[in-house]
């Protein structure tokens, strides 16, 4: 289930617009905590052009949300939440 959820936010990078894109990573991050960083990097590879953004913000934002579901997920586990 894993490697479906992971691929199927990778398809849905090159497939479908962003908001479904965001949907499905953010669905992914519940699973595998690393995805979101993956699709920013992949999704800045892609879609540089020269005219763009000199700071990488898909990867930034990846690891800003990859970093925010890592630190719920040690709170969940250690019982601080809920």
């Amino acid at each position: 289930m894993r490697p479906l959820v992971s691929v199927s936010a990778l398809i849905s990078l090159i497939l479908f617009p962003w908001p479904y894109t965001v949907v499905v990573t953010l669905g992914a991050a519940l699973v595998e905590p690393l995805v979101p960083l993956g699709i920013g990097l992949l999704a800045d590879t892609l879609f540089y052009g020269p005219q763009s953004y000199s700071v990488p913000v898909y990867t930034l934002g990846g690891a800003l949300l990859s970093g925010v579901v890592l630190f719920v997920r040690t709170r969940l586990r250690a019982g601080m939440m809920g």
